[in-house]
């Protein structure tokens, strides 16, 4: 097994993977590794296409998405690797393409079957992991696949939901922003584009079908989570669609409650000014 491939893995894991036999641990050591010659010559000698890696539950598929080596995926599939394998958390190969904002390999694994709309153990599908993390092509792609912009998960969350917990600015960011200290100005920027993409990712979801106004089963809606993490542009965009600015959850609070609560008080104060308006008449 290739020791570059193995670099990085926790003492316990290497211990687990030595007790495979040879022709897996070559199999699972090529596909870290992205050597698609040395995924076929393991297969040749008898690896099992869906070895497990450990006691997670990877298979060679997942663990090449995990690295993201596109031509060990293409060498897997084309050996017949199941598109359509679980990991021990419920998570298909292509659940695991969508969550890293993947899109060649979504695209790779939808062309060879795998199944749009599973759901892992916790009732997320691929769409609505990618929301989750912000990751917009790969949302656009699956929504014109037909992906379910309705479904929820065990607590009650879809898409748009998540997308309103997870990393749409803090994730963008990392794609175009150096780790190193940002200046004034670039902050600036970097928080425009997070709010840039936060608006698109509400439209692309919205456009789809999404109820503006779903509830998870804490009766949280979109509007509020949003103004939970200060984002006033995507507060703004849910309100022209209709979001329900006097809505509470479970425990009595609206969006401009959230926002106070959290530390975003200009936008509480903004939030409550609407609401006085929106009661006028």
């Amino acid at each position: 097994m290739s020791a570059l491939a193995l670099s990085g893995l926790p003492a316990l894991l290497l211990g687990l993977l030595l007790q495979l036999p040879p022709a897996d641990q070559a199999l699972i050591g090529a596909s870290l590794a992205g050597d698609r010659e040395a995924i076929t010559t393991a297969l040749s000698q008898g690896a099992r296409l869906e070895v497990r890696h450990t006691d997670r539950g990877l298979t060679p598929l997942m663990l090449a998405i995990y690295r993201d080596h596109g031509p060990a995926v293409d060498a897997l599939i084309a050996a017949g690797a199941d598109v359509n394998a679980r990991n021990l958390r419920g998570h298909t190969p292509l659940i695991m393409a969508a969550a890293g904002g993947q899109l060649a390999m979504v695209k790779q694994l939808m062309q060879a079957g795998a199944q749009r709309d599973a759901i892992e153990e916790i009732g997320n599908t691929a769409l609505m992991w990618a929301a989750f993390w912000g990751h917009l092509q790969v949302v656009d792609w699956l929504l014109a696949s037909g992906a379910d912009v309705s479904q929820h998960n065990r607590d009650g969350n879809d898409a748009l939901l998540l997308a309103a917990q997870g990393g749409v600015g803090p994730r963008s960011r990392e794609l175009v922003v150096p780790k190193a200290p940002l200046t004034p100005a670039g902050r600036l920027l970097s928080d425009q584009f997070a709010s840039s993409e936060e608006v698109r990712l509400i439209e692309r979801l919205l456009q789809a079908g999404a109820d503006v106004n779903s509830r998870n089963y804490t009766g949280q809606s979109a509007l509020m989570l949003f103004a939970g993490h200060g984002k006033s542009a995507a507060v703004r965009r849910l309100l022209t669609h209709g979001a329900q600015l006097l809505a509470r959850d479970r425990e009595g609070r609206n969006a401009s409650d959230y926002a106070e609560q959290a530390g975003y008080r200009s936008l509480a104060v903004w939030l409550r000014r609407q609401a006085r308006e929106s009661t006028k008449f």
